[in-house]
């Protein structure tokens, strides 16, 4: 039977992989053959042969890209690499780190943001590819025609005040077709109208939730409010009465002062 080996002939042997190495004790160690800083050697079963080359691990979380950047190869949407020369987070490896990126920012970018227990926090990544909108050194979601003081309700928000636009970050809800800030089902539903925001399944999905008419001590928007009603009257009407204390400055005295907060509002729920 005649010898004929497609792939590398070496030491009386047929090995399929050839790859550079540091010395003879890592080729070993992989039980193959060292020759001239080379080591000839079979890819086992638990590994990737891609293009006659052995890979420890596949991934698809990398663009093509990023796979490139920090060695690897990119096939079908499938990044192979032979370990991880930079730094290795949350099972992904990544070229650079930064304590300057915000959480929001570090995700836009495809890093990974490590909360420690001690500052600095550091956000892990490849690229700064941005699709969205870099401003001020960060990649924001959106960006919108909020003022200044609704702009700052938004958590990690930034106003540019040459443009008198907002900048924040949000998550895409593809279904409410919009992309929110934050959630919260305590919000009423009379409350999320108010706010002009979306009301869905019971919980309340709003990019800032800044009360422009009557913010109550029960974190809830009312559109009306009068000191003419009773609590009685208050509650019949489904609103919400306060008993708090006003402060005259020109007496200097405190003097109880009650009042009821209501509300008087259409609304539409999205179900």
């Amino acid at each position: 039977m005649q010898f004929s080996c497609t792939f590398h002939a070496v030491n009386g042997q047929c090995y399929r992989v050839k790859s550079s190495v540091d010395n003879e004790t890592e080729c070993d160690s992989i039980g193959g053959y060292y020759e001239h800083g080379y080591c000839y050697y079979e890819c086992p079963d638990t590994k990737y042969l891609i293009n006659d080359e052995c890979y420890d691990t596949r991934s698809a979380q990398y663009t093509q890209f990023d796979c490139n950047a920090v060695g690897g190869v990119y096939v079908q949407s499938y990044c192979y690499l032979k370990g991880c020369n930079y730094t290795m987070m949350n099972n992904k490896c990544y070229r650079h780190r930064s304590a300057h990126y915000s959480n929001g920012t570090c995700d836009n970018i495809g890093g990974y943001y490590a909360v420690e227990t001690v500052p600095p926090q550091y956000c892990y990544y490849t690229s700064f590819n941005c699709r969205y909108h870099t401003v001020n050194g960060q990649c924001y979601s959106r960006s919108s025609n909020h003022s200044q003081t609704v702009c700052e309700t938004i958590p990690d928000s930034y106003f540019d005040a040459s443009t008198n636009r907002c900048y924040y970050y949000c998550t895409d809800m593809p279904k409410l077709g919009q992309c929110f800030v934050a959630n919260s089902p305590s919000f009423t539903r009379e409350t999320c109208k108010i706010i002009d925001v979306v009301y869905s399944n019971r919980t309340c999905y709003y990019i800032t939730s800044y009360c422009a008419r009557h913010k109550a001590n029960n974190s809830q928007c009312y559109a009306n409010r009068s000191a003419d009603l009773t609590c009685n009257t208050c509650h019949n009407i489904g609103g919400h009465y306060e008993n708090s204390l006003l402060l005259l400055p020109d007496q200097l005295q405190r003097l109880q002062h009650s009042r009821a907060v209501f509300l008087q509002s259409n609304l539409h729920i999205f179900l």
